[in-house]
């Protein structure tokens, strides 16, 4: 009451404190079931609460749109120096996985993949924001930026983070008045992108891009000209691509097909191991081990319905329940505080309904304030479309992976929705700034 917080902070707060108050009965539940106090189950929702002492310092503060993209545009040339370039193409790892003396530098950089989707819709969103505001250098810089994150989505091989690039056309339908028709057709050329890669030939992914970036630089000189070369691009590309894939089925019926199909999927690490899943679904690998660990999650709800397992009882039940039902070995643990690879799913088990209750606040909260204050000021417009569909990439990656729940997702996650709430203009702060003037 002192620093007059307004509601649409409360609101965020309250949402942020909730998780780690519901995080509370878990530790202690832990701390009886192992004998001696436990605090793991703390462990992330800290970095919520956090996040909330520190939004109540910054409260007062403004964070300005033009400098909240620029810090994007940056991070994802950050993001593909780290990988592909040093991780893939320097250090030639497989997905940060590959062993070797330095496994101490690549823990947890997979992460990097996990925030490249907000990320590129986010540059998407600034490339249509600098456009508005005639600054052609950045607009430019904004596009390239939006398919360098497509690369590191798609070489990750994450099926986590292909799930998110329907967002791209739901983004072009959504601001499809308010984009501009010389740059409107710009917002597909990241999905462009990530077709290219996912034919397999990274000779061919990197000729498109050399082909496409000429393309661009086109809009600083001359706007309807470069409109029409980028869209007859993307229009050829697309029918290009849905021919080979029409192509492709019809060929892969033959012997000889089948032989090219499998060179093609074994070029592609997306495909290689999306062809290997989908040929062993009946043995044991990732798409079965989610199915495994999403059944042994329900167990657990139902047996802890309200305040779920913790991770100490979790870690005991589901060892047991992995024996008696006879699930592969691969899910026995050591550490009941494990991704069950499901934002909902990892709730339930470990902290019931109740915990679910907080996941949905942390989900739901954001994007309602988001969306409330979209039509406060012209700006507010892009700044909530960057929340909402920062929080929408999250809600689809929690379909299969439970990112809220590890350290560096967490803290992405909370630091990211501060600094778009800072850079909003609220209700409270333009009737100060009116009063003042």
């Amino acid at each position: 009451q002192k620093i007059n917080l307004d509601k649409p902070i409360k609101l965020l707060l309250f949402s942020f404190i909730l998780l780690f108050l519901f995080s509370l009965p878990n530790m202690l539940m832990d701390s009886l079931y192992a004998g001696k106090i436990k605090a793991s189950s703390l462990d992330v929702p800290s970095r919520y609460l956090l996040g909330a002492i520190a939004l109540i310092g910054l409260s007062q503060l403004r964070l300005r749109a033009k400098h909240l993209f620029i810090g994007n545009l940056i991070g994802v040339v950050v993001a593909f120096i780290l990988y592909p370039v040093w991780g893939d193409f320097i250090l030639g790892t497989v997905r940060y996985n590959h062993q070797q003396t330095y496994d101490y530098f690549l823990v947890g950089v997979l992460s990097v993949a996990y925030m490249a989707p907000s990320c590129m819709i986010t540059a998407l969103i600034s490339a249509n924001y600098f456009h508005k505001k005639q600054r052609k250098t950045l607009t430019l810089f904004a596009i390239i930026a939006a398919n360098l994150a497509s690369v590191v989505m798609v070489l990750s091989g994450s099926k986590v983070v292909l799930i998110c690039y329907p967002l791209i056309p739901l983004l072009l339908l959504l601001t499809w008045k308010k984009t501009p028709p010389e740059i409107r057709w710009l917002i597909l050329t990241p999905l462009i992108t990530a077709i290219t890669f996912l034919l397999g030939k990274e000779n061919i992914a990197g000729l498109a891009l050399i082909l496409f970036i000429p393309l661009i630089f086109t809009y600083l000189s001359d706007e309807k000209k470069a409109i029409q070369l980028i869209s007859f691009y993307n229009i050829t590309a697309l029918v290009a691509t849905l021919a080979i894939t029409i192509g492709s089925i019809t060929y892969s019926q033959t012997d000889n097909g089948k032989k090219e199909i499998q060179k093609l999927t074994t070029g592609s690490v997306v495909l290689n191991r999306l062809n290997a899943e989908l040929s062993t679904m009946d043995k044991t690998n990732s798409a079965t081990l989610r199915i495994h660990m999403w059944q042994s999650a329900w167990a657990s709800f139902k047996d802890s319905p309200f305040l779920g397992q913790g991770y100490e009882e979790r870690k005991v039940f589901h060892n047991q329940f992995v024996t008696d039902k006879k699930l592969p070995g691969e899910l026995i643990t050591d550490k009941g505080k494990d991704s069950l690879h499901n934002e909902v799913m990892n709730s339930l088990a470990k902290k019931g309904l109740v915990g679910l209750v907080a996941i949905i606040c942390i989900y739901f909260t954001p994007l309602y304030l988001f969306y409330k204050l979209k039509g406060v000021t012209e700006e507010n417009y892009y700044i909530s479309l960057t929340g909402c569909f920062f929080m929408a990439s999250f809600m689809i990656a929690g379909l299969t992976e439970s990112l809220l729940m590890t350290t560096f997702m967490s803290s992405f996650f909370v630091i990211s929705i501060i600094l778009i709430f800072l850079a909003l203009q609220r209700p409270a702060a333009l009737q100060l700034s009116r009063s003042n003037s």
